[in-house]
């Protein structure tokens, strides 16, 4: 989380780049997308079976609760292959990734159908694709002056995971956030178990991370998951 509110304060509103920015980097983390699922290897890689496109755009709701949603289809995952998969992000008081996703929208409202979801305008009236390098370079440079920690593009995947789980959402509905696989969101929290209590936020009570312990045995029973993993698949 310091790493997002760090970038927010250091990117302007008003940039298209830096507002692309943000809204990868929001709806990866609270989406809990893989950065492949949402950016481009390359310049000149968009493949529109592979990558998300501006069409058809993400649909918006506003909840009878007043809570506001966005919802968009990626045509490929890492789990689902081909299948491709729907993202549903719902809206929030602080980096919120609904607003970024609607902002970055707004300001790039001039790309074509056919570029990439998270494209962005140039002051040349073109246009330049996300690629996850230039997406990574953009937050390196925000945390930097600040000595925060690189993060990889997997750490948006985990990190979003993560602070859902400590925010007491069940782990069946983060599995299904983050599309993983029974097995492999168990091994994900064996990694996880012994690193909480060294690096949880204050912001939580640490009997959080025993109601989570309880939690995921419950998700172990339910999915008919052994107690113990081989070494080699736990490491």
């Amino acid at each position: 989380m310091e790493h997002l509110l760090a970038l927010e304060l250091f990117l302007s509103p008003d940039d298209p780049r830096d507002c692309a920015v943000l809204a990868v980097a929001l709806v990866a983390f609270w989406g809990c997308c893989r950065l492949g699922e949402l950016t481009i290897p390359s310049r000149l890689a968009f493949d529109r079976r592979r990558h998300v496109a501006m069409a058809p755009q993400p649909v918006f709701k506003s909840l009878p609760c007043g809570i506001e949603s966005a919802l968009f289809t990626i045509p490929f995952g890492k789990v689902e292959k081909e299948s491709g998969a729907r993202i549903l992000l719902t809206g929030r008081n602080l980096l919120c990734p609904v607003c970024a996703l609607r902002r970055h929208l707004n300001l790039n409202s001039r790309m074509p159908d056919n570029t990439p979801l998270f494209a962005y305008a140039t002051t040349d009236e073109g246009w330049m694709p996300m690629t996850k390098s230039a997406f990574l370079g953009r937050c390196k440079e925000a945390w930097d002056p600040l000595r925060l920690s690189r993060m990889s593009g997997h750490s948006f995947h985990i990190g979003g995971a993560t602070e859902l789980l400590l925010a007491g959402v069940l782990p069946e509905t983060v599995a299904a956030q983050g599309r993983w696989r029974s097995l492999a969101f168990l091994l994900y929290w064996r990694r996880l178990e012994d690193l909480l209590p060294l690096t949880i936020s204050k912001s939580y009570d640490k009997s959080r991370i025993a109601m989570l312990k309880s939690d995921f045995d419950a998700y172990r029973v339910h999915n008919n998951l052994p107690a113990d993993f081989p070494d080699s698949l736990v490491a």
